[in-house]
């Protein structure tokens, strides 16, 4: 029996099949079922309009999904000083896959304008150029040679081409290598005690300048270590006054102590001599002799033969020459007959250095020598640690 007057049973708009009849309504159904319902046209042009007047979007579920990709953007990355002013994404943000870490996205880097892909996790997105996986204390080294706009070649292992050898920069236009190194690795016995020195000895041959600071020397003594590596770099912006200007003259123990410390990247030492020299009344350089030393392998004392210990000059300024007037000064007052002196091999080239200029002659390189840590953040010199003193101590 038919109802509401039809003489044939209505036909589902979707399948063409017969639809049932519901008493409640009193009238028959547009669909035969739910699934064909769901996937009319008109059924979906509703959903749309309502999600429409509702959301604001013709998909809600999009709607959620965008809005909690620009929550996560919001409060995990733009908040990051990380990435803050450095790295923009340059995918739209309904790319965004969640929390998946080995999806890569693409990115551009602010400061250097270069486009690369990377994921983002933990400390990701780097930038290839401006951040290749530099520890804390390279980036102090970076900063310097970044504010002097000097170019250089970052972690290249292609200069010295052995044994794994690596130059954490590399300076072109000056062949001039920085290595830093930090205690704690450096310590972990991953390397042999000859390493360090063999590679300085590598970039010899090659004509590179090798620099090698410590993690310490960065920490306790930066001003230092700057003023040191912008001479390298030969963008010092200080005077450059000469010897002629400065007066030498005998220095006391308590002076000499407080500018040693001060400019001295080994501080400050135990010598019997000391000259000062001043320029305009100010203390400027600092020249200290001793005998010979017992901590540098000199069992006895020689008659006649002093070690040069120390020279530096004031951190800002340049004097030249002022190391050849100073060592005159304690030759014409202590006649000796013969100097001797060491030179950090860290900082030192063995030939091309001052006190070859100053006529000094190269004997050899040294032995490297061992050094204790304290807490992995300090280094101490193993001459403190004689079993005699501390047979005193304990």
């Amino acid at each position: 029996m038919l109802r509401n007057g039809l003489r044939s049973v209505p036909k589902c708009l979707k399948c063409d099949k017969p639809v049932k009849f519901h008493a409640s309504v009193t009238k028959y159904s547009e669909y035969c079922s739910a699934k064909c319902s769901a996937s009319s046209v008109q059924t979906q042009n509703k959903k749309r309009n309502t999600n429409v007047s509702l959301y604001g979007t013709q998909n809600a579920a999009n709607s959620q999904k965008e809005r909690r990709a620009k929550d996560f953007f919001e409060k995990r990355y733009q908040s990051l000083e990380t990435f803050k002013d450095k790295i923009v994404p340059l995918f739209k943000v309904d790319e965004w896959r969640g929390g998946l870490s080995t999806t890569k996205y693409d990115w551009k880097c602010v400061r250097c304008e270069t486009e690369f892909r990377d994921r983002l996790k933990q400390n990701h997105p780097l930038c290839p150029k401006c951040d290749r996986s530099f520890t804390d204390i390279e980036k102090v080294i970076k900063k310097i040679l970044d504010q002097n706009k000097i170019e250089y070649q970052a972690h290249n292992r292609k200069i010295i081409g052995s044994e794994r050898m690596e130059l954490d920069f590399y300076v072109p236009s000056l062949r001039l290598g920085i290595e830093v190194h930090g205690l704690w690795h450096h310590g972990e016995n991953r390397f042999d005690a000859n390493y360090h020195q063999r590679k300085a000895q590598v970039c010899e041959k090659k004509g590179i300048k090798l620099i090698q600071v410590f993690s310490d020397e960065i920490k306790f003594q930066f001003p230092i270590v700057k003023h040191k590596i912008q001479n390298a770099i030969r963008c010092n912006e200080g005077k450059v006054i000469g010897a002629r200007k400065c007066v030498v003259r005998v220095l006391g123990k308590s002076e000499c102590k407080e500018f040693l410390k001060e400019n001295h990247i080994q501080g400050s030492d135990m010598s019997s001599i000391k000259y000062g020299a001043y320029y305009s009344g100010e203390l400027v350089g600092v020249m200290t002799f001793c005998e010979l030393r017992i901590a540098l392998g000199h069992k006895t004392k020689q008659e006649g033969v002093w070690e040069l210990s120390r020279f530096c000059t004031k951190k800002e300024n340049r004097y030249v020459g002022l190391f050849s007037k100073m060592l005159q000064c304690f030759i014409q007052d202590c006649s000796p007959h013969e100097i001797l002196t060491y030179g950090d091999g860290r900082w030192t080239h063995p030939t091309d250095n001052v006190y070859c200029r100053a006529g000094f002659e190269y004997l050899g390189t040294s032995k490297p020598s061992y050094w204790y840590c304290k807490a992995g953040e300090k280094r101490l010199h193993r001459f403190g640690f004689r079993k005699s003193l501390l047979a005193e101590k304990y």
